[in-house]
């Protein structure tokens, strides 16, 4: 059993099994691969490289490139080098600053963002001061901001006109205020409409005057607020 040789015979057999496949495929399983020629590659009679050439730069042409110093992320106020004020060995020099600066104001850098009225360089608050307001008394109810602008603007001084509507009804409350530009149209409308009869009323027209330190209100509704009207 250790070294004896054993023999072992095997046999195979080979069998060919024909599957029937339709016409058309079997054609299709005879055509050539795209791309690959019919007979080998006797149709290509030059073979080209791409030839690349390496030229060593000649000793003229060579040039030294300064080392590039690290640029320093201070800079002395006082002699613009590249280390603090603090450490300046010039800091004793320094031009005295004048004890009277000139200050000029920043100008607001224009953008696409809004920015609301009180926060901005000239607010509304402002801009009425220095507008010339009109009272207009004795409105009627059916007279609407669009007549009284195109009866009031006769020299087109005007900038806007505003008739004050009752929070609950929603109705006008019988005055109206006119802004102007100048003082001397707001004179004018004032001495050619007071006493005028629009519609079935007599108009009084009269310059408004603000009261002393009294509060502007920029809601839209006045003092009477939704969350603060009796119910």
């Amino acid at each position: 059993m250790g070294n004896q040789l054993i023999k072992t015979t095997r046999r195979s057999r080979v069998m060919k099994i024909t599957k029937s496949v339709p016409r058309r495929v079997y054609e299709r399983m005879q055509i050539v691969p795209f791309g690959l020629p019919s007979g080998g590659n006797e149709g290509v009679t030059i073979q080209s490289q791409d030839q690349i050439y390496f030229e060593k730069p000649s000793e003229q042409e060579k040039v030294e490139k300064p080392a590039e110093t690290r640029k320093s992320t201070f800079v002395c106020r006082i002699c613009k080098g590249n280390h603090l004020a603090a450490n300046c060995p010039n800091r004793g020099q320094e031009e005295p600053t004048p004890s009277a600066a000139v200050y000029q104001p920043k100008q607001a850098a224009k953008s696409d963002r809004y920015v609301p009225p009180n926060q901005r360089e000239r607010s509304s608050g402002q801009e009425e001061d220095d507008q010339f307001i009109v009272r207009i008394n004795n409105v009627a109810d059916d007279v609407d901001e669009k007549k009284l602008y195109s009866m009031l603007n006769w020299n087109y001084s005007l900038r806007r006109v505003h008739i004050p509507k009752s929070y609950d009804t929603n109705k006008p409350r019988g005055y109206a205020f006119a802004y102007f530009h100048d003082k001397e149209s707001a004179e004018e409308v004032i001495r050619r409409y007071d006493g005028y009869a629009l519609n079935h009323l007599i108009l009084e027209v009269k310059m408004w005057e603000k009261k002393a330190g009294g509060r502007t209100y920029r809601t839209g509704y006045g003092r009477a607020l939704p969350q603060n009207a009796k119910r």
